[in-house]
């Protein structure tokens, strides 16, 4: 008769063959898996076709002692059954004590291994606290009558000396879990702590490499360090999962060390409930941890993956700024969390918890919008969360950082995903050149002095060049000035005559950002603090950089003989000065200047409006108002412009300057003759010497008198008196014939010249007439209109019936011609003549 024994239990592992095959890995670079025990003697034969194996074992210490699992394969490639009662598998230490072993409750009715197939099973046993891998022996035996004793040995299994259970940090290891086959591995670590504890958060990979859904939801993690110390590890993010075949999912654990623990290693050991009479942790897998060394806040502007719902997600907290309350004593600050879905699919982000934390271990909680509480990240699309909190007035900011978590709640404080240094890692660079973190690099190129009205504005040019390799939209960028090492707390956004709201790979565009100064400030060196502004309503703008320091740069020389180029994209022209005259009038002095402009853009195109400004050796600087032009200009149209100032008595002409540049509004306000500097930045100006035609530009004759595009000569003058009805003396009429001829070198001219007739009596009675006429027909103007051509008569009469009294010698009079246009009347000719 033969009797079967039950046998204690079998456990199993899976294969490396198994674990790798079909799997979908995170990365393009596959994981390899970890063997942790060495087996000395791998396997015994059961019969002539089928062996036994240990693949491998793992302690974790529990209330009952040092429990040790281990995990038997019995492969059958016979055609017969193999009932596995005919066996007994005991376990003793070389020295020859004796573990009673339980199999695990999932595999207590595996009694058998059909034909060419394969069968795990689990068993485990409390051992000493002292056992190790190299201690233990797996003696395989089978119930025999034929032999004395009936029980015949078929082989023993040691581990190899060098044995251990843990698998090294980062690698993979395939375990037995409720009859599956679980891959785990270490993905992330991340260490943090206070004045009491160390917090380690580890983003752990599993894939289920069986065929069948799995719930991990009962899957148990622990930490062990060297000396069997357990601690437990939070593993709620398990809760309800179930892993389909082949999917993989990152979940987060977290666990509290104590401080001793600081620089030490630990295992983090995976196990699944044994539920028989003494409820038992059967460990599954140990993996080793790296040093639970904190770890370094990451750099402001520096990205930092972490997985969040197990998708990799960069994390980049931006630049800080910070708003005094002085009267509260404390500061308000902002900063941006910015979070970027770097996998291919969308991902829900968990609602986070933000916190300031000071280096003496002080938290401040900070703040964001309920909005972005869960955010939908889709792949490769930037979001950003603007952090708002209040801290002391006297904290510094270069001694705190912001500690972002997952999974806080009123009974948890959640898990550490990554910490963040507060402040910017370089605000003043002393550099001249600044790399954005959204592709971009600035440049710092030059500062100029421009006078106003009433004081004087710092004008400071930046370039930005797209590094990247893809077209992006101007970055939204604006500045502080920093003057003699003083911060000014005007901040102004960046202006540009650029009309393209996008930047192409490697081009460059330049900007500028300007301020206000009283005209007696005394500039040594000039500095720029780059900022960009809140994206919440009232928020502080951030600082991002402080350039170096930069001297006042002279305004370039410009030569008459070649064009000034306004090289704005979307506003190409160039201009060139056509003359420069002062007109002395009897009671003030204006001067008047002339230039043409030429659109050098490929299609119709509005014209930069320019400024400027004359200025003399002294320094007294007088702005110009120049003609305002909006109609679009043809490719290659030429406009004729003007421009004008009244001078001062003070202004010294010789060695003096026209400066010219392009205009940008600071207002909106515009005089309806055209646009003042003071109420314009001027950019990219040039200077000009006045020399030569910059004297004194009064003809004395009546002849071919220039008019902004038109040339007007007079002759033939005669006088009369006229009578009433009643023959009565009431006035006198001027009578002259006129050329006039219009320059067709101007596609257009702007603003509208007239030009005024003076009749001035010379003599003890110094009295004058006047009239004004037009060159062109304006709407709602009532002037005559000169005509194109020659020998135009044109006749004028003043009443004025005292005329005769007034005239008492008849002797002469003075014929003066003026310039009218915007606020200016400017004398350009006069001639004497006689009277009738």
């Amino acid at each position: 008769m033969n009797y079967k024994w039950m046998k204690i239990g079998v456990a199993t592992i899976a294969t490396y063959a198994l674990l790798s095959q079909g799997t979908i890995p995170l990365k393009p670079l596959s994981i390899n898996v970890a063997e942790a025990a060495v087996i000395a003697n791998n396997s015994v034969k059961l019969t002539s076709n089928a062996t036994l194996s240990v693949k491998d074992g793992q302690f974790l210490m529990q209330e009952q002692g040092k429990v040790f699992a281990y995990t038997l394969t019995i492969n059958n490639k016979g055609s017969k059954e193999i009932d596995l009662t005919d066996y007994i598998i005991k376990l003793k230490t070389k020295s020859g004590k004796t573990y009673t072993t339980v199999v695990s409750e999932t595999d207590k009715k595996k009694t058998n291994v059909a034909a060419y197939s394969t069968q795990t099973i689990t068993y485990y046993a409390v051992v000493d606290k002292t056992t190790k891998l190299s201690d233990l022996k797996f003696y395989i035996t089978k119930v025999d009558f034929s032999v004395k004793g009936y029980i015949r040995t078929l082989g023993a299994i040691t581990f190899a000396a060098e044995s251990t259970d843990k698998i090294e940090a980062y690698k993979a290891k395939a375990m037995a879990y409720n009859n599956a086959t679980i891959r785990g591995a270490l993905k992330q670590y991340i260490v943090t702590k206070d004045d009491s504890y160390i917090y380690v958060t580890m983003n752990f990979l599993l894939e289920n490499s069986s065929l069948q859904a799995v719930n991990v939801s009962n899957m148990h993690f622990y930490a062990q360090n060297d000396a069997y110390a357990v601690y437990n590890v939070d593993s709620s993010t398990l809760t309800d999962v179930t892993l389909q075949p082949k999917e993989r999912k990152i979940v987060s654990l977290s666990t509290r060390l104590p401080l001793a623990m600081e620089g030490k290693k630990f295992s983090l050991i995976a196990a699944s409930t044994n539920e028989a009479t003494v409820k038992t942790e059967i460990p599954v897998g140990v993996f080793d941890m790296p040093k639970a060394i904190p770890a370094t806040a990451v750099a402001n502007g520096t990205a930092k993956m972490v997985y969040l719902n197990g998708m990799q997600v960069n994390t980049t907290l931006k630049a800080v700024s910070t708003e005094e309350n002085t009267d509260e004593g404390t500061q308000t600050i902002e900063m941006d969390m910015v979070l970027e879905n770097i996998g291919t699919a969308s991902v829900t982000a968990p609602a986070l918890t933000y916190t300031l934390v000071t280096s003496a271990g002080v938290s401040y909680p900070l703040s964001y919008a309920k909005s972005e509480e869960s955010l939908t990240l889709l792949p490769k699309i930037k979001k950003t969360i603007t952090l708002t909190g209040e801290v002391p007035l006297s904290l510094k900011l270069d001694t705190t950082k912001v500690v972002v978590r997952s999974g806080v709640s009123n009974t948890s404080k959640g898990y550490v995903l990554s910490s963040y240094k507060a402040k910017p890692a370089v605000l003043t660079g002393g550099a001249m050149n600044y790399t954005h973190s959204e592709g971009f690099n600035v440049t710092f190129k030059s500062i100029q002095r421009i006078p106003l009205a009433d004081k004087d504005v710092l004008v400071a040019a930046l370039t930005i060049t797209n590094t990247s390799t893809v077209t992006k939209k101007s970055p939204n960028l604006g500045g502080y000035f920093v003057l003699n090492g003083v911060e000014l707390n005007t901040e102004t956004q960046l202006v540009t005559y650029d009309t393209n709201y996008s930047i192409a790979p490697k081009e460059t565009i330049t900007k500028y950002v300007y301020v206000d100064v009283p005209y007696s400030t005394n500039v040594n060196t000039a500095s720029i603090i780059l900022t960009e502004p809140s994206t919440t309503e009232n928020g502080v703008s951030k600082k991002l950089y402080q350039f170096g320091n930069q001297s006042i740069s002279a305004i370039p020389a410009q030569s008459r003989e070649f064009p000034y180029n306004v090289t704005g994209v979307g506003r190409k022209a160039s201009v060139q000065l056509l003359t420069t005259r002062f007109y002395d009038n009897e009671a003030s002095t204006y001067f008047y200047t002339e230039f043409v402009m030429t659109n050098k853009e490929s299609r119709y195109s509005a014209l930069a409006e320019l400024g400027g400004y004359i200025q003399d050796a002294n320094g007294l600087a007088i702005p110009i108002t120049v003609t305002e032009f909006t109609e679009k200009v043809m490719p290659d149209g030429r406009v004729l412009i003007g421009a004008w100032t009244k001078v001062t008595s003070q202004f010294k002409r010789e060695g003096s300057i026209l400066v010219l540049g392009q205009a940008v509004k600071k207002s909106s306000s515009t005089s309806s003759s055209g646009s003042s500097n003071a109420n314009e930045v001027l950019i990219n100006p040039v200077s000009y010497t006045l020399t030569n035609d910059a004297g004194s530009a009064v003809k004395l004759n009546l002849l071919e008198i220039p008019f902004a595009g038109n040339v007007l000569s007079m002759r033939d003058f005669k006088t009369f008196v006229t009578s009433d009805s009643g023959s009565e003396v009431d006035g006198v009429q001027l009578q002259l014939s006129y050329d006039l001829e219009k320059d067709d070198k101007y596609d257009y001219v702007a603003g509208d010249h007239q030009v005024m007739i003076e009749l001035v009596n010379v003599g003890t009675s110094n009295f004058k007439y006047s009239k004004t006429f037009a060159f062109k027909a304006s709407e709602g103007s009532s002037l005559t209109v000169l005509e194109e051509g020659v020998n135009n008569s044109l006749s004028m009469t003043f009443t004025d019936p005292t005329i005769l009294n007034k005239i008492q010698n008849m002797s002469k009079y003075v014929v003066n011609v003026y310039d009218v246009y915007g606020g200016a009347k400017m004398l350009v000719a006069t001639k004497q003549y006689t009277w009738f």
